[in-house]
């Protein structure tokens, strides 16, 4: 059994040999590196959240997102610092907090932290009906916003796309997206943006994918005076309704050189529902 005094002698050292500490301890070590991330000492502190991120365990997130909420910076910093060491499906929300930290030097270490990441989500039920809501809703802004800008130029016709992109773009990031079909599968390939860091959601519900997606810019020095609110950000939203339904176990998607590629297989289709396929066709 590890004890608090063994963890603590382990990180006396100007600079500890994180690594090899690592992998002498285990979980049982959390507990006590926890409850170091909020010692008085805020050296000895952050020494404990770097050392908690090199431990593979699920609570090591759990540490880092404490010290994340520390008074002290170098406890924030080397949170930031140690996100890295995470698994990537266990860094993203940790890094969403640190980039919009309100010291600068925190959100330039979470920066280097931050790498493109893909995750898959399957909805159905209330997941599926709440995220529909939401988008809906957003369109209905994006409506609202050219419609107002009709008006604005004395309601004037044949400028809707016009009307309609402005009013998209002042609220999200819509790329350029192709969608293809073939015998078994759907395939969607969209063109975010190459040399920039993206958080990408995928959610896949039976008869839709429908992605959601934020990019931080890495900025200059002189940037980085900027308040969070300011801090550059892009959101991307994007959804495509499927002629099919799909099945949600077969989605993938990757991202690379600024290129997310999406594919997912297409449910089998019972013999009731071919026959009333058919017979809305006739």
């Amino acid at each position: 059994m590890i004890t608090l005094e063994q963890v603590k002698q382990e990180l006396d050292s100007e600079e500890p040999r994180y690594l090899d500490i690592a992998r002498g301890f285990n979980g049982d070590a959390l507990d006590h590196l926890l409850t170091l991330a909020s010692d008085r000492d805020p050296m000895l502190a952050s020494k404990a959240v770097y050392l908690a991120s090199m431990i593979p365990d699920r609570r090591s997130a759990t540490v880092l997102m404490k010290a994340a909420q520390s008074p002290q910076r170098v406890v924030r910093v080397a949170a930031a610092s140690g996100v890295r060491n995470l698994p990537a499906n266990e860094r993203s929300d940790l890094l969403l907090a640190l980039l919009d930290d309100d010291d600068a030097g925190v959100r330039r270490v979470a920066l280097k932290s931050f790498t493109s990441e893909v995750r898959i989500i399957q909805l159905d039920g209330e997941g599926s009906r709440l995220l529909t809501e939401r988008v809906e809703a957003l369109y209905d802004e994006i409506r609202q916003r050219a419609f107002q800008l009709f008006q604005s130029r004395g309601c004037v016709a044949g400028f809707d796309q016009k009307d309609w992109y402005q009013a998209e773009s002042s609220l999200i990031f819509a790329p350029r997206a192709e969608f293809a079909e073939e015998d078994n599968l759907f395939s969607i390939v969209i063109d975010i943006s190459a040399g920039e860091p993206w958080y990408i959601r995928v959610n896949v519900l039976p008869r839709a994918i429908i992605v959601e997606g934020k990019s931080f810019k890495a900025l200059g020095k002189q940037d980085f005076k900027a308040t969070p609110s300011q801090y550059s950000h892009q959101t991307l939203l994007w959804n495509v309704e499927l002629p099919q339904r799909v099945s949600p176990c077969t989605v993938s998607a990757t991202i690379r050189d600024g290129v997310l590629r999406i594919t997912v297989g297409k449910a089998v289709i019972s013999v009731e529902e071919l026959s009333i396929s058919i017979a809305a066709r006739v």
